[in-house]
């Protein structure tokens, strides 16, 4: 036998040792996590197909009790709940209501902001870090998101 030929089983063997070891170690976590009353591939969305599931946390539930749903994952959508204390809304409240004024339309001739009949909501804007409770609300969007606080636009608070 030639010594290529010697060589070239031994990797086979190698492979085929690598392979079992694999599914072997597949098939316990399997078994663990069956024994463990979950079952850990039926929660990865994607696995079977699809891209979001209801009831996909754990519990049957389609949230955390962090306060996060997740609506869809294509696009990628979720719910904070208590993102914003009770507090946090009433000071962003009182302390936007004196300074909101009238939302406007672009002038589709001139592109200047006019106003219209058509819209008529309220609204102002909060420049960034504009007082302590505001730069806390930033950071916590940016942990959130995952984005740097400064990449934000200026907070708007609508009416």
């Amino acid at each position: 036998m030639a010594r290529g030929s010697v060589a070239d089983q031994h990797g086979d063997q190698q492979r085929s040792v690598h392979a079992r070891a694999l599914l072997l170690l597949g098939l316990c976590c399997r078994a663990a996590a069956m024994s463990a009353g979950h079952m850990p591939d039926e929660r990865l969305i994607g696995w079977l197909g699809e891209t979001y599931r209801p009831g996909d946390q754990p519990g049957g539930s389609a949230q955390d009790p962090s306060g996060l749903q997740a609506v869809s994952w294509d696009p990628r959508i979720f719910h904070y709940r208590r993102l914003l204390s009770e507090e946090e809304c009433d000071y962003i409240r009182t302390a936007a209501m004196p300074k909101l004024t009238r939302s406007g339309v672009s002038d589709s001739l001139t592109g200047r902001n006019k106003t219209s009949s058509v819209r008529t909501s309220s609204g102002m804007f909060f420049d960034r870090g504009h007082d302590e409770v505001i730069a806390k609300v930033e950071q916590r969007i940016a942990m959130v998101t995952m984005l740097p606080a400064d990449h934000a636009e200026a907070m708007l608070c609508p009416s």
